[in-house]
């Protein structure tokens, strides 16, 4: 039976919601039972029972329900466990508020383990065992009254016989009506129930569609990172070509002034001819960028007669010109080729051999690249060595 209760006042109960709201986040399903609850006169405090175990909608309705009915605290534990699912919950219910003796509830959930559908096979046991007892019991009370009253009572006239078999088809029908409603009620209860789970569903649903279009979203990021990483790995590569290029290009600039230093014996004959005036030393006018040339210069006397010639040294600048500029290139990359050769002769570790990578890229002379490797330091004390080169070579 319902408890008769005093409805609590709307705002008090709107200040509870209130708190509710602000203490955590539950569906609205839940923020509108709890106050339906207290229009009926339940405490927040007993309404905790379902919104504080963390139960989803229908589980709370059975606590509800249960609150609603008036149950004691004993009865209301058993129907509300912890570990039962909401159809476990309104099984037990079905159960209790049928009038089923709590020992003999808590006997069904023993045998059955909790299973729902096994509780309800079992409760239907009992209560035909229960009706079949009934009716043996009102058989056998219905005998002894019979022949008590057969006793002591005159025999039912005929117009009252017929109104008491009405009652009893009266009776009869309201039994069977209180049967279809309870049976309404519980069709009612699966179509509210089965609400809630299209509710939870659809929820459930635009979650996945919106994780869905998230994972969408990062394929698309991830795509554009990949196609953005193969167009810098197709730039490195064209530059690494194109640098490539260049050197090669300058390597074979180089290499071809060089050979145009390398000027002919006979085509300085042919330029220079035999005048008094030129060179004595033809191999050291070929080398005519940045070499010294000799020249004879005739000593005439008063009389107008040469009477002997006299060597005169022309020193001509190493750096004149493009000439000298690519003299110095010749001479840098033979430089440099012997640095190669000295360090494939010598027993360089790995480590020393970064370092003097290191030293040639910070622009170190020959000479001090040839004192790294001849003396043959420890990589670390090279290094530093290194450091000490470069800044003296700025001071410079």
């Amino acid at each position: 039976m319902e408890q008769k209760r005093e409805p609590i006042d709307e705002k008090e109960i709107e200040h509870a919601i209130s708190k509710m709201r602000n203490r955590g986040t539950y569906p609205e399903e839940m923020y509108h039972l709890v106050r339906e609850d207290m229009k009926l006169g339940i405490s927040r405090e007993e309404t905790s029972l379902y919104t504080d175990r963390n139960y989803d909608v229908r589980q709370a309705k059975v606590c509800s329900n249960c609150l609603r009915r008036g149950f004691e605290r004993e009865v209301i534990e058993l129907i509300c466990q912890k570990e039962f699912e909401a159809v476990q919950m309104e099984t037990v219910f079905e159960i209790v508020d049928a009038g089923v003796p709590l020992e003999n509830v808590k006997e069904i959930i023993s045998k059955t383990n909790g299973v729902a559908h096994q509780m309800k096979k079992a409760f239907e046991s009992y209560k035909r065992q229960v009706a079949n007892k009934a009716s043996e019991d009102k058989n056998t009370e219905h005998q002894g009254d019979k022949r008590e009253k057969e006793k002591s009572e005159p025999p039912i006239p005929g117009y009252l016989k017929e109104i008491v078999d009405k009652l009893q088809e009266a009776t009869a029908k309201l039994e069977k009506q209180e049967d279809n409603y309870k049976e309404l009620s519980q069709k009612l209860n699966s179509i509210e129930s089965a609400k809630e789970d299209a509710s939870v569903i659809r929820n459930m649903e635009k979650e996945i569609a919106e994780k869905d279009e998230l994972l969408v979203k990062q394929q698309e990021d991830i795509q554009k990172a990949n196609s953005a990483v193969a167009r810098l790995r197709k730039e490195k590569e064209n530059m690494e070509q194109e640098m490539k290029t260049m050197k090669e290009k300058m390597q074979n600039q180089i290499d071809e002034l060089s050979k145009k230093q390398e000027v002919p014996e006979e085509k300085n004959q042919k330029e220079f001819g035999e005048s008094p005036a030129e060179t004595i030393v033809a191999s050291q006018a070929q080398n005519a960028y940045g070499i010294p040339v000799y020249y004879k210069v005739p000593v005439i006397d008063s009389s107008g007669q040469i009477v002997q010639r006299v060597q005169v040294e022309r020193a001509v600048s190493k750096d004149r010109g493009i000439a000298g500029m690519f003299g110095r290139l010749a001479f840098r990359h033979k430089s440099r080729a012997d640095i190669v050769k000295l360090v494939a002769s010598g027993d360089l570790i790995p480590a020393q051999l970064v370092q003097i990578k290191i030293a040639i890229e910070k622009g170190l002379t020959e000479n001090q690249i040839v004192e790294l490797i001849n003396n043959n330091v420890a990589a670390e004390k090279m290094k530093e060595i290194i450091e000490i080169a470069v800044l003296e070579n700025c001071m410079n």
